[in-house]
């Protein structure tokens, strides 16, 4: 009798903890969806590209998409200064934001346009270190950034770009088809962890 309670309320707790995952994740694709196809047309001050992983100098499926979406941005605002971002991962003789950087500039975009941040390992850096080489030499209050990320990404990246004071905007990238579900599943995780030690916590994980 005493076993059979145990199970049930053991069975309740599964249950519950289910159906909480599973509201959790529609919610969270709501927000990762709607943030995908809201695409803003205007004229930050900033351009920023954010990092995805390269090998070997190679840029990956998803950095690629993103250099793809942000040239068109670019050929319309020649006059806008562009961030790339994303560190040196362990093994790659450059950084993330050096093999894009080198992309832009086969394709015609000027060194002198291009801002490198070259340290980060997370979105959240991407934007902290980003702020960081801004403000010596732009001290307004309130920097206006284009992001230019994939379409799983954009919430969470104008999630934390408000969050460090900048005033956030985005068109995303094409994510290939065969990515899809497991960047959306990572993202969902990465939200979760976005709300709770990064925003709620205060401890910057990333």
């Amino acid at each position: 009798m005493y076993i059979s309670k145990v199970h049930n309320r053991l069975k309740k707790a599964v249950m519950t903890a289910a159906a909480l995952v599973l509201l959790s994740f529609a919610f969270i694709e709501i927000l990762i969806i709607g943030s995908a196809i809201k695409e803003d047309h205007f004229k930050a001050d900033y351009l920023i590209i954010l990092g995805a992983s390269t090998k070997n100098g190679e840029l990956s499926a998803n950095a690629k998409s993103r250099l793809e979406k942000a040239m068109a941005y670019i050929h319309e605002n020649p006059d806008t200064a562009i961030i790339v971002t994303g560190g040196k991962a362990p093994g790659e003789s450059a950084s993330e934001a050096a093999v894009m950087a080198g992309f832009l500039m086969k394709r015609g975009v000027s060194r002198g346009r291009l801002i490198l941040e070259e340290l980060s390992t997370s979105t959240y850096e991407n934007f902290k270190y980003s702020r960081t080489i801004l403000r010596q030499f732009d001290q307004r209050e309130s920097i206006s950034l284009m992001i230019i990320t994939n379409g799983f990404h954009q919430y969470r990246a104008r999630l934390i770009a408000g969050h460090l004071g900048f005033a956030p905007y985005g068109q995303a990238a094409d994510t290939p088809l065969y990515l899809v579900p497991g960047c959306h599943l990572r993202e969902y995780l990465a939200v979760l962890k976005t709300w709770v030690f990064d925003l709620l916590l205060g401890w910057e994980l990333g």
